[in-house]
């Protein structure tokens, strides 16, 4: 049986009735996980998927009443479907919440009370907190990971341009009260990093407490490190939207994620001269042991479909003015620092967390050290990782 990502356009058949239009079934996808259980090609050449109903309840507040559990439906569906069976075997359940009118895609796994929520950086997705996310859910934790609109299986938005990290912290906020819940404890990485700061302190009464790899930070003060960065820095580089367009362009996406992997995961800040391509400086050869083909597949497939002009967009709104009233986190928080993540040889992070800037940031921070962690320890070094989260939710009583 394999996992798929259905964003559907219209219904043929559901239950004993036959429903169609968009909303029925986007409702229905926004709600529920299904799994695949047939496949089947009508004469007019529609290729028909027949789903097995995983979750339950479907349309009450349409009135279409109750669907049984195990209910099995048909759908049919445009071409191109993308078919993942390596997570089928990990139990990780996918859905849709419908934000502002696009369909944020959610995974998740575990039915514990206690919510741990993921986010990432660039240009990752949901499947590089795999490791993590099944590791507290063998702890009873509840374990999500939603992906940003334009990232992933999430659906892009009209105008990726605007994208902004207030309006990703304000997404978050909405998938957390579609499901119903109150209370996260976040973890994140990269530019996910600031996205969770954000949304601890604009929410605070919604947060357990808060992991971040890399020092927390928000955009547009005085408590933003990424700043004074040279020219010839590839983040530099990345936010003249031309260079970047003539950068990303000149490979295919699976190429273009091994590179970034292997450019990501060395200790010091690769530079460019005039006229450079970041990308075609770097020796494939170096790819990391600890990302596979496999991986790179995924996460370049997925690449075909997005493209790379939202996943860019935010992580270089590293300027963006956020007002904040207040400006301090003031819940539980744990810092993880990986010893070879070259962006601690960024201007200004090495001051910000050795003379404590980060400690007026952050009321309550202790830190771990990870000395030969990269940019993407949680995918090098899971078991070091998963126990350092874990550590932390049974100090604070959530184990």
């Amino acid at each position: 049986m394999s996992l798929y990502y259905p964003s559907f356009k219209e219904s043929r058949e559901i239950g004993q009735g036959v429903y169609k239009g968009k909303s029925s079934i986007d409702r229905y996808i926004g709600e529920h996980a299904v799994l695949l259980t047939g496949f089947d090609k009508e004469e007019d050449g529609t290729e028909v998927f027949e789903f097995k109903n995983t979750s339950g309840l479907a349309f009450g507040a349409q009135g279409f009443g109750k669907l049984k559990r195990d209910l099995i439906i048909s759908i049919s569906y445009p071409k191109g479907v993308l078919k993942v069976d390596k997570i089928d075997k990990d139990g990780i359940g996918h859905k849709y919440i419908m934000v502002r009118g696009l369909q944020i895609h959610v995974a998740e796994i575990g039915a514990g009370s206690s919510v741990v929520l993921f986010y990432y950086g660039f240009p990752e997705m949901w499947y590089s907190w795999r490791y993590q996310m099944l590791a507290v859910a063998n702890k009873g934790f509840r374990a999500i990971v939603p992906d940003y609109q334009g990232y992933g299986v999430s659906e892009m938005p009209q105008e990726p341009e605007k994208t902004t990290f207030l309006r990703l912290v304000n997404d978050l906020f909405a998938v957390l009260r579609n499901m119903g819940i109150s209370k996260v404890f976040l973890v994140a990485k990269g530019f996910g990093v600031q996205i969770a700061s954000l949304f601890a302190i604009r929410h605070q009464e919604m947060v357990n407490g808060i992991i971040t790899i890399g020092p927390p930070s928000i955009p547009g003060t005085q408590f933003s490190p990424f700043q004074n960065l040279s020219p010839k820095c590839y983040l530099s580089r990345w936010k003249d939207p031309q260079k970047a367009k003539d950068e990303f362009n000149c490979l295919d996406p699976k190429a273009i994620v091994r590179k970034i992997y292997i450019l990501f995961s060395q200790d010091e800040i690769p530079e460019t001269c005039d006229g450079e391509n970041n990308l075609d400086l770097i020796d494939d050869s170096l790819c990391p042991s600890w990302i596979t083909e496999d991986d790179l597949t995924f996460y370049g497939t997925w690449y075909e479909r997005t493209g790379f002009s939202t996943a860019l967009k935010v992580p270089l709104s590293l300027d963006e003015n956020v007002k904040l009233v207040n400006q301090q986190i003031r819940v539980p928080a744990l810092m993880i620092i990986a010893g070879k993540d070259h962006l601690l040889k960024f201007p200004g992070i090495h001051d910000y967390i050795q003379c404590e800037r980060v400690n007026k940031f952050v009321s309550d921070l202790e830190m771990k050290y990870l000395p030969e962690g990269t940019h993407f320890v949680q995918e090098q070094l899971p078991d070091d990782v998963n126990e350092a989260i874990l550590t932390v939710m049974s100090k604070h009583s959530l184990l």
